[in-house]
This record gives structure tokens, C-alpha cells and sequence, in this order.
């Protein structure tokens, strides 16, 4: 399997001496892991977004008052929320599709 070398390096190293630096072996399904773990922690951030405009959309067109420009700034705010929301689906679809096309049907 491949191993990949994870080194700890400091941004600042004068003498580039890295003999006390750990160094941390990751196969490939580890790098894996962490790549699905980011992605399942974005699909959270983007429907929460989603929740979030929303809440704010329909708050905007509940105190419109009748008023056009602030009902198309509602209608506005509602359309990024859904946006957020299809950016998030397709995120996780396209995990896993590649999960599919590596892993097959054996899973990841």
C-alpha cells in the first residue's frame, strides 16, 4: 500500500534541523479518511447556511411590508440559501461517486 510521509514542519526554521520533528506514516485509505471526514463537515456547514438564510430570508420578507425592493431582497436571500443548499448535495454526491470509482463496490 502507499504510505505517504506526513511531516510536521515549523514555517520557520533557521537551521533546518528536523531530527525532533515526528514523523507520521498515513496509508491511503488515511488520507482518505480525512479527505470524507472535510467533506462530511462542509455538507454540515452548508446546510446549516442553508437554515440560516432561510431564516433570514423569510424574517426579510415578513417585514417587507408590501415594499417591492425588500420583497425582491427576500426572494434574493432565499435563492443563495437554496444555492448553498444544491452546492451541498453536490458535494456529497461527488464523494461519493468517488468512492464508487475507487473503492467500487467494496466500499470505502
Amino acid at each position: 500500500m502507499t504510505q505517504f510521509k506526513y511531516l510536521a514542519q515549523s514555517a520557520v526554521s533557521p537551521t533546518n534541523d528536523l531530527s525532533g520533528i515526528p514523523i507520521v506514516n498515513l496509508d491511503s485509505d488515511d488520507v482518505y479518511r480525512i479527505l470524507i471526514d472535510f467533506a462530511n463537515w462542509m455538507f454540515i456547514v452548508f446546510v446549516l447556511v442553508f437554515v440560516v438564510l432561510v431564516l433570514f430570508a423569510a424574517f426579510r420578507f415578513l417585514t417587507a411590508s408590501g415594499n417591492e425592493s425588500k420583497i425582491k431582497d427576500a426572494y434574493k436571500a432565499f435563492w443563495f440559501a437554496i444555492v448553498a443548499l444544491v452546492i451541498a448535495l453536490l458535494a456529497t454526491g461527488i464523494v461519493a461517486l468517488v468512492n464508487q470509482l475507487i473503492y467500487g463496490s467494496r466500499g470505502g
